[in-house]
This record gives structure tokens, C-alpha cells and sequence, in this order.
């Protein structure tokens, strides 16, 4: 009887533009196309296959051979150095998102689970928190993107001298949950020191409002009602 051979282990970069659906429609197709730009030629400096690119609106997920899994996190720090530069000099300003993800991967264009975690991970709201905390839109000098990676690319990465940019010391764990998915990834953001990244900031509670009155009041305001207001003997 045959069996179905397991697929070769690959690994997958995602790509997401930060606000990019703030930016007016004029800048939105230059900042795609100049994050895409940077990061093909990061990719194209390390001789790193590009075997699958597949367009997600809002940026892409490439897949390259699964030995390449290493320069993918040298070219976050590339393409982190190239987007400071143009911010600096350019407009618009484009910010990235960036995971690392990698496994069995297919050579059809399925969303094969590697692809579908890189996803997950870019999307992960504890990871778009904390990007959005570190990074100031006003000082061009700051970094300009956040690379997230799963447990077992982090350890593959750095089980040898396979980097030649980044240090495991970079890293910081950061619990993610996304949906059904649910995992601790690991996250690196030039420029932001390690120990802030390992204590992520909580979500704001809700706004309230309070209305001190002094004198008589014939009219109520209020933010959340639950029920009836009775004013004057009347409904």
C-alpha cells in the first residue's frame, strides 16, 4: 500500500505593513511596494530561494528552503536597517510586522499549518500590543519593525553559529493566543531593550466618565445604560 511521504521541512517568512489601513490610497500601493522591495532584497543578499510567495493584502508569506530558516532572522535585521533609512529620508513611513515560522511544507500552494502559524503569529494581538508600544512613529531613528518566531525556528536558529546579525540574547518570550492557537513565541525589536519586551504592557481598561454637578440638573448624561431613566415622574 503507498503512503503519503512527509512533506519537506521549509520555512516561511510573513510580511504585514503596520497601519496600512491608515494610510491614505495614494501611499498604500508605495508602502507595499517598498516593503516588499526591502524585503526581496534581503532575502536576494543571502541567497536564500525564494520556493513560494503568496500575497496577503496587506503583505505576503514566502517560503524559502527550511536550511535558509537561520537567514531569515539575518534578513529581519537587513530589512529593519533599510526601513530606518528610508523613514528617515522618505515618506510614507513603512513599519513591519515579521514571523518566522517553519515544518512539512508542501509543493503546492496550500496554506499548508507552517503557513497558517506564521499567520497566526503576525496577527497575534499580544504581539501587535507590544509592537505598538515599543515603537515611536515620531523619532525615525527608533526601529521600524518587530520580528516574532516560534519555540522551535528560535532554538533551530541558534542551535549553531547560523546567524551572523542577531543573538539569542535578543530574544524574549512572549505568550501569544490567536483564536484556537495558542503558544509561547519569541520576540526582537531593534532598538528596544530585551527586559522591556519581557514584561509586555496590559491592555487599557475602558474609559469612564464622570460628571460632578453642582446645583439642580434637568437632564442626565450619561456613557452606558442598562435599563430604564426615570426623569421627572416620567418614562
Amino acid at each position: 500500500m503507498d503512503v503519503a511521504l512527509v512533506a519537506e521541512h521549509r520555512a516561511v517568512l510573513g510580511v504585514d505593513i503596520v497601519g496600512s489601513a491608515r494610510l491614505p490610497g495614494k501611499h498604500t500601493a508605495v508602502a507595499r511596494r517598498i516593503a516588499l522591495g526591502t524585503v526581496e532584497t534581503a532575502l536576494a543578499e543571502r541567497a536564500a530561494e525564494v520556493l513560494h510567495r503568496s500575497d496577503t493584502g496587506d503583505g505576503a508569506l514566502i517560503t524559502v528552503p527550511g536550511a535558509r530558516v537561520a537567514d531569515l532572522l539575518d534578513a529581519a535585521h537587513a530589512i529593519d536597517a533599510a526601513l530606518v533609512e528610508h523613514n528617515t529620508w522618505h515618506r510614507p513611513q513603512v513599519r513591519l510586522r515579521l514571523s518566522v515560522e517553519s515544518g512539512p511544507i508542501g509543493d503546492a500552494p496550500d496554506l499548508y499549518l507552517p503557513r497558517k502559524d506564521a499567520a497566526r503569529l503576525l496577527d497575534a494581538e499580544d504581539f501587535k500590543r507590544l509592537l505598538a508600544h515599543s515603537l515611536d512613529p515620531d523619532d525615525e531613528s527608533r526601529a521600524t519593525t518587530g520580528l516574532i518566531v516560534s519555540d522551535h525556528v528560535l532554538r533551530a536558529a541558534f542551535a549553531g553559529d547560523h546567524t551572523t546579525r542577531v543573538r539569542r540574547a535578543e530574544f524574549a518570550p512572549l505568550p501569544v493566543r490567536n483564536k484556537e492557537f495558542s503558544t509561547t513565541a519569541w520576540v526582537r525589536i531593534p532598538g528596544v531593550d530585551v527586559k522591556s519586551l519581557a514584561t509586555p504592557p496590559t491592555p487599557r481598561p475602558p474609559s469612564t466618565v464622570t460628571n460632578n454637578v453642582g446645583g439642580d440638573m434637568h437632564g442626565v448624561q450619561t456613557h452606558t445604560v442598562n435599563g430604564n431613566i426615570t426623569l421627572g415622574g416620567a418614562r
